[in-house]
């Protein structure tokens, strides 16, 4: 309040600021009406206009106006105001019905977003996340296009040699805060500190040759013999044949019913209706075998035949061990009777003991006197003598003989004591291994064509693939990542693997060559797509080529196949274009990648479908040039060890 030039400060009643009054005087004398108002006291005076403003329509003002008679100075009346702020009201709600303000609001409203449903959420990320996969986001185009422009300059200077100037990288800042060596004090060395490595002895010797083995074994004459044999040599110093092909190789024979193997297992099926068992005369055992094979002298072949048949008039037998009178699981009982051929006999899994069939016989003849020995030699000599050959399936070629056990241990083979004939076993599942046929006649291991590329033939092979992983790979996933790399080396892989098994079916590869091919194929793609930034790109195509032509050598080396390595680096040249960003034939544009992208993937599927018809509806059993564009045979037994030879040999 000012009076005559003072201020007074007083609290506001309502919310605890101040406020300042002031009296005037108006008249004719300088003594006339006297206005006393109150305003608030901020850091600035207000004005009249600001005044006005903050004062609402509804605040109460009480005006006191003091009028009397009494004369001050002059005695003239004096007229005083007094104005008090009241306490500030809550701002009423004032409505607009101008058309204009009602625009401008709803402008300046937030616009509300419908929210998407699951589906449509997972496939707006889909199509989002394949667009950046591809590289053809339009949100993102400019970004990405520099991020990946910027990655290939770095790999190109890094792996093909020096670039032009224009796409030469900035120098890096190489200076350091810290120092790059340590002071040492005089006199004392450094040793870095090593765990000792134990060193295993070496466990096994090799030739070039193989491995040969001398040893005198049991054999089914009864009598101890010298047997030969060679297990031929791995080139790359790794496990046998056999054992790569039971781990999962790619072997044709075992993915596809072959034809040609089922007309060679029908051939050794006749010939196997004529044999017989064949029992010492000194029942010292019996073998199942041939006429020719069993010796007159010592031996009693004993077929059945028109005149002499056996068990319901059978004429096909006898087969050592095995009878339908005498087996008791599956039983040959109406309408599951044993047919009137050996080799269809099952596996007999309970037999009838002799004693208690001769027991059965004895009471229903009530002669406690009946010839024991006539009744054996007559009725089943061929049950009751002790069996010596049981069927042995050995080595890689698919081959069965009936021989002993010391035998088919000695050669490292399948001994299947159960059995009796060889028509009884499958030796192509004992060759395949891993998960057995769903039916036993129609081998069905496609899955090979991907376990084949983890595998490899030995040690050698197994460093090239590394090194080639390593100086290769390495750089290439960095550039693309694990997914788009992942899915080139397998396309790859996969092609070269179903390739080889059309061309070269019989014998058996492992290794990634096509996915190797398929790397070479995208570095390959990669120089082409730098070739303006390179200093001497066709230094840098030079060796690339080099590699390709230095890996086709090794192509005609035993358990590498160079099919392999032409489809896969024809996969892996489509696979590139398709999935490596920005990369297109000429000028680069999105229309043209996305149409690029398309074509790329339909040539990839329709060769994929193209070689799966050709390897199941016409497939190639036997091509000696397509042999030799795989592996040349420098020496006699030089390809021998990967051949899967369906003629089986001579029993000896």
């Amino acid at each position: 309040m000012e009076i005559n030039g003072i201020f007074f400060r007083q609290p506001s009643p309502s919310s605890g600021t101040t406020v300042t009054s002031t009296i005037s005087s108006n008249g004719g004398d300088g003594d006339g009406n006297q206005v006393i108002g109150m305003y608030a006291v901020g850091t600035s005076v207000p004005t009249s206009t600001e005044t006005s403003t903050i004062t609402p329509v509804t605040t109460a003002s009480s005006s006191i106006q003091m009028t009397g008679s009494t004369a001050i100075g002059t005695h003239s009346a004096t007229n005083i105001t007094r104005s008090v702020s009241a306490p500030t009201a809550p701002r009423p709600h004032v409505q607009i019905t101008s058309s204009a303000s009602v625009s401008a609001n709803n402008s300046q409203r937030p616009r509300l977003r419908r929210n998407m449903s699951r589906t449509e959420a997972i496939r707006n990320y889909i199509k989002r996340e394949t667009a950046q996969f591809f590289g053809v986001d339009e949100e993102t185009e400019t970004a990405e296009k520099q991020r990946w422009l910027d990655r290939r300059r770095r790999m190109a200077s890094r792996k093909y040699g020096a670039l032009v100037p224009e796409h030469r990288p900035p120098d890096p800042d190489i200076t350091r805060d810290v120092p790059d060596t340590t002071d040492i004090p005089e006199g004392v060395t450094l040793r870095r500190w090593q765990q000792p490595v134990r060193r295993k002895d070496s466990v096994a010797r090799m030739t070039l040759s193989g491995l040969h083995y001398v040893v005198e074994v049991l054999v089914t004459s009864l009598s101890l013999q010298e047997v030969d044999y060679q297990e031929p040599a791995n080139f790359w110093l790794g496990p046998r044949a056999a054992d790569l092909i039971h781990l999962g190789a790619k072997f044709a024979p075992c993915m596809r019913r072959d034809i040609k193997i089922l007309k060679e297992i029908d051939i050794w099926r006749e010939r196997e209706r004529d044999t017989a068992c064949c029992i010492r005369n000194d029942d010292s055992g019996c073998v199942q075998s041939s006429k020719a094979d069993c010796s007159n002298t010592i031996s009693t072949w004993k077929k059945w035949g028109p005149g002499d048949s056996g068990p319901g008039g059978r004429i096909s037998g006898s087969v050592c061990g095995l009878d339908p009178k005498f087996c008791d699981a599956p039983a040959s009982i109406a309408p599951y009777e044993w047919p009137d051929d050996i080799t269809k006999w099952p596996i007999c899994r309970k037999t009838n003991p002799f004693s208690q069939r001769y027991n059965k016989n004895l009471n229903q003849r009530g002669n406690g006197n009946f010839p024991i020995g006539r009744y054996k030699d007559k009725m089943a000599e061929h049950m009751v003598c002790e069996v010596i050959g049981h069927p042995c399936c050995i080595g890689i070629h698919g081959m069965c003989r009936i021989t002993t056990k010391e035998y088919c241990d000695f050669v490292g083979g399948y001994f299947h004591e159960e059995a009796s004939l060889c028509s009884q076993v499958e030796c192509l599942h004992d060759v395949c291994g891993m998960i057995p046929f769903l039916h036993p006649e129609w081998p069905d291991q496609f899955y090979r064509l991907f376990t084949t590329t983890f595998l490899h033939a030995g040690i050698l092979h197994l460093a090239i693939t590394l090194l080639i992983q390593y100086f290769l790979m390495r750089d290439l996933e960095k550039l693309t990542g694990s997914l788009r790399i992942a899915l080139i080396y397998f396309v790859g892989a996969l092609a070269g693997n179903l390739a080889s098994a059309i061309f070269v079916p019989y014998r058996a590869e492992v290794g990634p060559a096509g996915a190797h091919f398929a790397l070479l194929a995208t570095l390959v793609v990669e120089v082409l797509h730098c070739w303006p930034m390179l200093k001497h790109p066709r230094r840098a195509l030079s060796k690339l080529i080099c590699i390709l032509l230095g890996l086709l050598i090794l192509g005609v080396l035993p358990w590498i196949d160079n099919y392999a390595h032409l489809f896969g680096f024809i996969f892996g040249f489509l696979a590139a274009y398709a999935f490596m960003p920005f990369i297109s034939f000429g000028h680069y544009d999105r229309r043209r990648k996305i149409f690029l992208i398309w074509v790329c993937l339909v040539l990839i599927v329709g060769l994929f479908v193209l070689l799966l018809t050709l390897f199941y509806n016409v497939p190639v059993y036997e091509c000696e040039v397509c042999k030799l564009f795989n592996c040349i045979p420098f020496t006699r037994d030089f390809c021998a060890s990967q051949n899967i030879n369906i003629k089986r040999e001579e029993p000896v």
